[in-house]
């Protein structure tokens, strides 16, 4: 469904933040089910599914540390340009 949301976008030049947090807690209801789905698949081999969750694990964390930096730049980007 989210992708279906998203598809539309892809006409556009450049998306703007805006578009991006209209079809983003979709997308990441749909990874956190697939991630469970992947877990559940994982269960009768414990190696894997502690690989498994390793690897959410950093994916979630490089999320938030993306979006902690593109909230912090914004659209005119101030951390790129220190004040004189």
């Amino acid at each position: 469904m989210s992708i279906l949301c998203f598809a539309p976008l892809q006409l556009f030049a450049g998306v703007t933040i805006r578009y991006l947090a209209d079809f983003a807690p979709m997308t990441y209801i749909l990874a956190v089910m697939g991630a469970w789905r992947v877990d559940l698949m994982l269960h009768s081999h414990p190696s894997l599914l502690v690989a498994q969750r390793v690897i959410m694990a950093l994916l979630a964390l490089y999320t938030i540390v993306v979006g902690l930096l593109l909230g912090l730049t914004g659209y005119y980007h101030p951390l790129s340009h220190p004040p004189v």
